[in-house]
């Protein structure tokens, strides 16, 4: 494993905030508890971490940050991603739930659903980490006047509102999360996400 892998498996088993996530959103059930399978793939080399040699073309939120290829099974990480800092942890909250997906093997899913999913995993660890919504990158073009992505907003506002339930996002908020992911920018590409399992 290298240094980058052994960061994320420790996250995935350790981490106490990612262990009260729990919820379920468009039928899809996420649990903290599962992340533990992604600490298993981590250790058996079934899921790979690789760190983009150049940053060139890319935006500062972009080289902090991470993405995960279903059709791969790898985290790509920014040469200036930092998976013990708080933005770094962020991000391994948020596709590490793409990761989970992957897991159960289901085929084409909704790119915006995917993504809401996603959102909602990072708000709900940012919340029991104590932290608010993560702001978006300096100079952003598509953040609302308080600073934060739409998307992310309203992913933190539904992280407060599942406390105390039975951790079931309603149908209209969960449709207006993935319609606030579908009309980001760096959402209009249309292709679905493949879960095709981690084999």
């Amino acid at each position: 494993m290298n240094v980058d892998e052994v960061l994320f498996a420790n996250f995935f088993k350790q981490d106490q905030a990612l262990k009260k996530i729990n919820f379920t959103i468009f039928g899809y059930r996420i649990q903290g508890e599962k992340y533990d399978r992604l600490w298993y793939h981590l250790l058996g080399r079934k899921i790979t971490v690789n760190r983009r040699i150049s940053d060139f073309g890319f935006s500062e939120a972009e080289a902090a940050g991470a993405a995960y290829f279903m059709i791969s099974n790898n985290f790509s990480i920014g040469g200036q991603f930092d998976a013990t800092g708080e933005y770094g942890k962020t991000f391994m909250a948020h596709e590490g739930a793409h990761a989970l997906i992957d897991l159960q093997n289901l085929g084409a899913v909704d790119r915006g659903r995917s993504e809401a999913v996603a959102y909602l995993a990072e708000a709900i660890w940012r919340k029991e980490s104590g932290l608010g919504p993560l702001k978006a990158a300096r100079n952003s073009r598509t953040a609302n006047a308080s600073g934060f992505e739409p998307m992310r907003d309203l992913a933190f506002a539904m992280a407060g509102a599942l406390a105390g339930t039975n951790g079931s996002v309603p149908d209209a908020d969960a449709d207006k999360l993935a319609e606030a992911i579908r009309n980001h920018p760096t959402y209009t590409d249309p292709k679905p996400h493949i879960s095709d399992g981690i084999g």
